[in-house]
């Protein structure tokens, strides 16, 4: 069963660490770019090697793949 919680879990622990990087200039790019402060899920449109995430239209968009809606991804540190 897909659960939206586990997703902002990934989200929040991706920011964690991209704040931990990049520091407050980070910090005022991605508040810059995603300015209506909204988190969506959809399905990656774009095939297999696409990227997981991505900001559209102001907003933050976490991917899934167009033909499983759930499935395991890692972060790169």
């Amino acid at each position: 069963m897909l659960s939206s919680a586990r997703y902002t879990e990934g989200f929040i622990s991706a920011l964690s660490y991209f704040r931990e990087k990049y520091g407050e200039d980070g910090k005022a790019h991605f508040n810059a770019a995603v300015v209506k402060s909204q988190l969506s899920l959809g399905v990656n449109e774009r095939g297999q090697d696409a990227p997981s995430s991505e900001i559209k239209d102001v907003v933050y968009w976490i991917l899934s793949k167009h033909d499983a809606l759930s499935y395991k991804m890692s972060l790169s540190r």
